[in-house]
This record gives structure tokens, sequence and C-alpha cells, in this order.
């Protein structure tokens, strides 16, 4: 019969094999739960034109990061579209304020994203009148080949 110290190496080389292949095992089903991420498709651009209905912050399953979106109404046909803008720091930082009320035109690239109509932003152009004059401020998020600028 063998020792007790001749079986610890094999007991902990099990105990590692069985311990690697749970975590092999559980990376693998997290991934098969994920839905599918959109990838920027500059090819796929349109135009929204709308209002803002709502402004929110929430961990946006796209970008990984507490990100900024917009509800924007384009019209009883289109509905809501939720618009995926940026990270929300990257939108603080440069001091983008986007209020409900505000008229806007995206530029980006429309999808559904969990089942829902989406746009991923490439620029947001917002039309505010002030005192009966009209100011266009433009803000991009992404290169002209969709790459993020944050």
């Amino acid at each position: 019969m063998k020792s007790v110290a001749a079986m610890i190496p094999r007991v902990l080389l099990i105990a590692a094999l069985v311990l690697l292949t749970g975590i092999k095992v559980s990376s693998q089903e997290k991934k098969l739960v994920e839905p599918d991420i959109p990838k920027y498709d500059p090819s796929l651009q349109v135009a929204l034109v709308g209002t803002v209905k709502a402004v929110r912050e929430y961990q946006c399953p796209i970008s990984g990061t507490i990100g900024t979106h917009l509800s924007v109404s384009a019209g009883e046909e289109t509905g809501l579209v939720e618009v995926h803008l940026a990270p929300a720091a990257f939108v603080k930082e440069y001091s983008i304020l986007v209020k409900p009320g505000d008229e806007v035109t995206i530029v980006g690239m429309k999808t559904v994203f969990a089942g829902r109509t989406a746009m991923l932003a490439k620029t947001i152009t917002l039309n505010r009148n002030v005192d009966k004059q009209t100011y266009r401020d433009t803000f991009a998020f992404r290169d002209e080949n969709g790459k993020p600028f944050w």
C-alpha cells in the first residue's frame, strides 16, 4: 500500500484537472448565452432624423461600459429607436449635452439588438433654437471606418 505522502501529488494533479475543466466548460457556457453583439459596418450607414424622447446611462452590452443612450422618435412608422452614442465618460469628457426634446440628425448603423431597433451612432447633429436662432452642433463618435474614438 502506498503512503499518504506519495499519493498527495496525484490527488493535487487530479484536483487541478477537474478545476481547469470546470473553468473551460463554464466559459463556453457564457459565450453561448451572450447575444450577438453587432459590429459597426460603414456600408450600412443611414441618417435618422427625429426628436430625443429620453437620455439614459446604463451598462451597455455593446460597448461593455456605462454608456449614454438616446430614445429617438423618428415618426410613427419607425417608432422609438435606441441609439447607442458612446461610453458615458467619453460623452461627459467632451461636454456633449443631449436633452429630451432636442431635434437630432444621427448618422450611424441601424440594427436589431435584443429584439429592439437600435442604432450605433457615428455622428449626432443637435439642432437647437435659442432666442429665435437655430444652432447646430455636430459631434463625432467614430471615424470613417466605424472605429470608435474612445
